[in-house]
């Protein structure tokens, strides 16, 4: 991340969650995600976003996935060592093995590759 002057990384977490779950998922994460944002210091905004998985059209699972902006690396390493144990805590302890998470950070673009006019 050095020389960059923009050090927002985008913390992202994918979902698989069982239809069967849906509703009582979706908004029990509404309100996680709140959380996240408004008590997580670093977190400045997310976006959750529904997922189409190519080839995966008709299993039976719905998937999301959540895209937190933080504002740097050492905030989000701050949440993953103080934090991410009881929010990822609280999913498991409300649902069990009926969802599934997995995570990704994407930081530091590698290129930008801007559209020629």
């Amino acid at each position: 991340m050095e020389g960059s002057s923009d050090k927002r990384v985008y913390y992202i977490v994918n979902l698989e969650i069982q239809k069967e779950i849906e509703e009582d998922f979706k908004q029990w994460l509404d309100a996680h995600v709140e959380e996240m944002i408004e008590q997580i210091d670093g977190f400045i905004s997310a976006e959750v976003q529904h997922v189409d998985l190519v080839g995966a059209e008709n299993d039976d699972l719905v998937r999301l996935a959540c895209r937190y902006t933080v504002r740097d690396y050492e905030a989000l390493k701050e949440y993953f060592e103080t934090g991410a144990k009881k929010m990822r805590g609280d999913g498991l302890k409300r649902f069990g093995d009926k969802f599934k998470a997995s995570r990704t950070v994407l930081h530091t673009p590698f290129k930008v590759f801007p559209k020629s006019e």
